[in-house]
């Protein structure tokens, strides 16, 4: 207990000095994210793009450097086989970013955005056959998480001193081992190339 107080008091202090010398350092967004899975199979049962709700926080270090991090989820549903075998499958999928990233000025309403970080990629899949094929009648699950580098770039336009405007692309993939749970499928890519467009408030 005493050692989350300690670390809920630096947050605050750390917070406090930056509001003091440059203003406004916290940030909250609200993004519609479209992911491009790098995953070739998942694009033929699923989707070639996937839409994703992602919200992102940052605190403001100095004039340009902040701390960011961000969680996004998307929940999409899929069809494969033949006219003989149908199988319905459903995929959860989860991003968890966190990193640094450096605010440029093109002008004093427009600026650019550098990032780097981490992303912790989860990926859960559900499949069911359930038809007059007796042997086909079961489900398969795959259940990963996996560590990847995150590179991001965006633009932001400014309202007001509080709000704002932002488009970003980056990219982060992994790649998952799941021949244990499918027989014709070795590795899974997990994440791939994403673009957002959002709204976001500085306090």
């Amino acid at each position: 207990m005493k050692k989350i107080f300690k670390f809920f008091l630096m947050v605050v202090l750390s917070t406090a000095m930056s509001t003091a010398v440059w203003g406004k350092s916290l940030f909250v967004e609200a993004n519609a994210d479209f992911l491009f899975p790098a995953d070739s199979n998942f694009k033929d049962i699923y989707k070639s793009t996937v839409f994703m709700p992602f919200f992102k926080g940052g605190l403001k270090f100095s004039k340009n450097i902040y701390a960011f991090a961000g969680y996004g989820f998307a929940n999409v549903d899929g069809e494969f086989g033949n006219e003989d075998i149908s199988f319905d499958t459903k995929a959860k999928l989860r991003t968890l970013r966190f990193g640094l990233g450096y605010q440029g000025d093109f002008s004093k309403k427009f600026h650019y955005r550098l990032e780097l970080g981490g992303n912790v990629l989860s990926y859960k899949e559900n499949c069911e056959y359930q038809g007059d094929w007796a042997e086909f009648n079961h489900s398969r699950e795959v259940d990963e998480s996996k560590f990847a580098l995150y590179f991001g770039t965006g633009l932001v336009c400014d309202f007001s001193e509080s709000f704002y405007a932002c488009f970003n692309l980056g990219y982060s993939q992994a790649k998952a081992d799941i021949s244990d749970d499918y027989d014709d499928v070795n590795d899974l890519k997990i994440g791939g190339l994403d673009t957002s467009i959002g709204l976001g408030i500085r306090f």
